[in-house]
């Protein structure tokens, strides 16, 4: 089901982030639509994550309704950044929708997935 909230740009797809974290890890819940116009939310997030010391990062992509091409940049972007740090980001249970653009990308080859 698709949503969008309605804000002084106009309307906008419904993206909301369910953040749990421990000592080293973080675990974020990702729920709605993640494209051009949420993804920099995420990408905020994560590097305010990051700056806290965080390099065990896992997004759980079961509550994704939608995957857009600058989600993906903002997984390839902080895969790497963790990795440097000796972290690493992990995606666990994508939905059918976000597997398939993970394998058509070839990211599911380059990514943790699980």
């Amino acid at each position: 089901m698709a949503c969008a909230v309605k804000n002084t740009d106009g309307w906008m797809p419904c993206f909301e982030v369910i953040l749990s974290t421990g000592t080293t890890r973080s675990c974020a819940q990702l729920h709605g639509e993640l494209d051009l116009s949420t993804a920099p939310r995420l990408e905020r997030l994560l590097d305010e994550l990051y700056r806290d010391g965080y390099r065990q990062i896992t997004l759980d992509m079961s509550g994704l309704e939608f995957l857009g091409a600058s989600a993906l940049s903002v997984f390839v972007r902080f895969d790497r950044t963790l990795r440097a740090a000796g972290g690493e980001l992990v995606l666990t249970r994508p939905s059918r929708m976000a597997s398939r653009i993970l394998s058509i990308t070839g990211l599911d080859a380059t990514l943790t997935i699980q």
